[in-house]
């Protein structure tokens, strides 16, 4: 059946069971659920209703099963049998296979359309399958009077799985029974005794509900289901929570805990409290199985890029889930062409509407409401990414490479800043632009610029190459690093290759008409080799600056791309880049040598390439770092504060650069988070990043703000914040999440800072 004898139990064995006692009733709610279920399909019809078919209907069920008139009637109203040829061979079938008139009552009671079922062509072969699977007349009887709809069921394979859930639960409900009455009969820990803790468990999850949405969630071992409510515990979940979550969301006790560390880390790292995880855990559980780097891509544009706050995103997290390319940033673009022409006033219109509508719908209320029809064919071809004036002209996304361009030749020109720079800036976006002043002192905090003469003449190229002001204005908006670029070196280069590359995806060609430059030819034909394995134009792009051996080289290129394809690697992610580093700059013997150094502790191949996959840097790791004795070394500490070897494993394969942590530096880290912070060890199992973390830049200043915040009753001892929201965020974050939040004590707040920037690291 692909469910094992005790997967009900097993789902459950680490719920802690405090809400409900053992002492519940017997009789299983989910049974009753099953009962009353419409979930199966079934292959079988009633018949036409009549007041001949209703009083023939109730007349037989009277007398052929002894049921109450009133029963009968009631029954009558969900089937009408017009003779007793066929519910006859229908209870005689039945009666065959050892059920009881008993039994034949609960089962027409709960199931009556059984009674217009094909007898021999459809129930006599499934009673016959599930004898065949060692089922007896009397646990077949049991289980099927229990829930008769499991007879509705067509195929085999789900007839088994709903069979075995159910015969399962009656079992242990049984044994629920016998240890109430005797209950020293079991000894403590024993397999049975888990088992009827796990099915009290049960009571408490509307399983049903879950099994319907998800049924393979039955099938995670207890293992797997252990790790899921322990990464959930330490991510900050408390019981409740975990279980409106298993309930809302099955799919996620499949997740990997590195996914969903990582999905419930990036949010509390990007600002979002624990609060807000809650509420976004509520409306959408789907984003915990998100990747990180999308978590964080879509919250960055639409805080950073489009100025929305955080808790709009709370209120509707659904927009984790759109599209970033297909959804999102079309209309994103749209709202801001519309505020930069003052159509829409200073403030951004909340996000539900903008977002979570139908593109009928969202066109309708911002584009095809104007009477201007030019502003509406303008919105149009930047809501679909077309230029209908210039067909040569660039995307609207391709200022995101030429930012990329510019910070890294030209960073400093950026940073300029002071009162005038910040004057001038904004009164040359007014006068230049039209922006509005609001707008103007915004874009001013992101870049500051004293003359017009780079502005000028960045705007200029622009004109010349046919974009409208309206465009301009919605690139500079989302852009304005933009304006301090060198016009002639830097936003010209590559132009041919990055309008190839859009053009050519936009009619789904491979082929590239490339240009060659020399030195640059090696560039541009391993930047298209990347392209065809399908890399995304935001990472094709600032390759083009990029000096690095594993992009401008030659030799072996096409030999290192096979193997990271192979080793499966995804070239949508960054990871791909880092591996086809390493990969190139290794030679065969080298990483040989590496890999034995790894099997000799007991790693198998297997788990090398999820840790290379993981953290591919690792093979790089200098040759005294893993040689054998270091690596025994590290695990000798690690067993030494406690970890067991499937933690010290764990860490490994989700941090491989720990093996090569010297072992004074683990056991400091580990016994001030441990000891003086009172974090469990399995936190620091969960999450090793914090091992290489710096004890006096980070960990130190940190806990000395949440010891005083525990100090002043503001956080309880008890409930310390998860070790990855406190220490693996960056600064800024950190600093929004425990010390700006209390900006009505300025007083409190700069007490915080000083401990935090330094006055107590010398007590550390």
């Amino acid at each position: 059946s692909g469910l094992n004898h005790y997967h009900c139990a097993v789902m459950f064995s680490l719920i802690p069971h405090g809400r409900r006692s053992i002492e519940l009733p017997l009789r299983l709610n989910l049974v009753n659920l099953l009962q009353n279920a419409s979930a199966f399909s079934s292959d079988v019809s009633s018949l036409q209703d009549g007041r001949k078919g209703k009083t023939f209907t109730v007349s037989y069920l009277v007398h052929s099963l002894g049921l109450t008139r009133k029963l009968s009637e009631t029954i009558s109203t969900k089937v009408n049998l017009e003779d007793k040829c066929n519910p006859d061979s229908v209870l005689s079938l039945l009666r065959s296979h050892g059920f009881t008139d008993s039994h034949l009552s609960s089962i027409v009671t709960n199931y009556p359309r059984l009674l217009t079922a094909d007898a021999e062509g459809s129930l006599s072969p499934k009673l016959k399958f599930l004898k065949s699977r060692g089922a007896s007349s009397s646990e077949l009887s049991e289980t099927l009077s229990k829930v008769p709809r499991i007879l509705g069921v067509k195929k085999e394979k789900s007839i088994s799985i709903y069979y075995d859930f159910v015969r399962d639960v009656i079992e242990a409900d049984k044994s629920l029974e016998y240890v109430k009455l005797r209950p020293s009969s079991l000894p403590q820990g024993s397999q049975q005794e888990n088992k009827l803790r796990n099915v009290s468990a049960l009571r408490d999850l509307d399983v049903w509900a879950m099994f319907k949405k998800y049924p393979p969630f039955l099938n995670n071992s207890e293992k797997k289901v252990t790790q899921t409510i322990e990464t959930l515990k330490m991510c900050g979940l408390q019981e409740d929570e975990i279980l409106s979550l298993f309930e809302k969301f099955p799919q996620c006790i499949s997740y990997s805990e590195e996914k969903m560390e990582k999905a419930i880390d990036t949010l509390l790292c990007l600002g979002f409290s624990k609060g807000d995880l809650t509420v976004i855990l509520k409306r959408f559980p789907q984003f915990i199985g998100l990747s990180a780097e999308s978590l964080k891509e879509k919250t960055e544009f639409l805080v950073k890029e489009m100025n929305w706050p955080l808790k709009a995103v709370v209120s509707t997290p659904a927009v984790l889930g759109y599209s970033l390319e297909k959804r999102t940033v079309p209309r994103c673009n749209v709202i801001k062409a519309l505020m930069t022409k003052g159509l829409l006033g200073s403030e951004l219109p909340t996000i539900s509407p903008v977002l979570a509508i139908a593109d009928e719908a969202f066109l309708n209320k911002y584009v095809r409401k104007h009477n201007d029809k030019k502003l509406v064919a303008e919105l149009m071809a930047t809501f679909t990414g077309k230029k209908k004036k210039n067909k040569k002209n660039l995307d609207l996304k391709w200022p995101s490479f030429i930012v990329s361009l510019n910070l890294s030749r030209n960073a400093s020109s950026s940073s300029a800043s002071g009162l005038k720079g910040k004057n001038f800036t904004v009164s040359y976006l007014v006068d230049s632009l039209s922006f509005t002043p609001k707008l103007a002192e915004s874009i001013s905090k992101k870049v500051t610029f004293d003359d017009k003469s780079r502005p000028d003449s960045v705007l200029n190229l622009f004109k010349s190459h046919g974009f409208t002001d309206s465009q301009i204005s919605t690139i500079i908006t989302a852009y304005p690093l933009l304006l301090t670029a060198d016009a002639e070196k830097s936003l010209t280069v590559y132009y041919d290759f990055v309008k190839e590359v859009i053009e050519a995806d936009k009619k789904s060609t491979s082929t590239l008409c490339l240009p060659k430059r020399g030195k640059q030819e090696n560039k541009i034909r391993n930047i298209s080799a990347l392209r065809e394995l399908g890399m995304p134009q935001r990472m094709l792009f600032p390759l083009l600056i990029s000096n690095r051996p594993h992009i401008c080289g030659k030799e072996r290129f096409q030999e290192s791309l096979k193997k990271v394809v192979e080793m499966g690697f995804d070239p949508t992610t960054p990871r791909f880049l880092e591996a086809l580093r390493i990969v190139m700059g290794m030679n065969n013997e080298t990483v040989q040598e590496k890999v034995s150094v790894y099997k000799r502790l007991g790693f198998t191949a297997e788990d090398i390439l999820v840790m290379f996959k993981r953290f591919p840097i690792f093979l790089a790791l200098s040759e005294k770092k893993i040689t054998q004795e270091n690596i025994l070394n590290s695990v000798e500490t690690f067993l030494g504060l406690g970890f067991s070897r499937d933690e010290i494993a764990m860490m490994v394969k989700r941090l491989p650069a720990s093996i090569g942590y010297a072992g004074e530096t683990v056991k400091r880290k580990t016994e001030f988070v441990v000891k003086e912070m009172s974090w469990p060890l399995r936190a620091v199992a969960l999450f090793p990043q914090v091992l290489g973390l710096s004890m006096e830049k980070r960990i130190v200043p940190r806990c000395n703000v949440i010891k005083a915040l525990i100090s002043k009753g503001l956080i309880k001892s008890e409930l310390l914040p998860s070790l990855s929201s406190a220490l693996v965020c960056t600064d800024q974050d950190f600093l929004k999440r425990y010390v700006r939040k209390h900006d009505e004590d300025e007083e409190f707040v700069a007490e915080l800072m000083a401990v935090f920037t330094g006055e107590m690291r010398t007590n550390k």
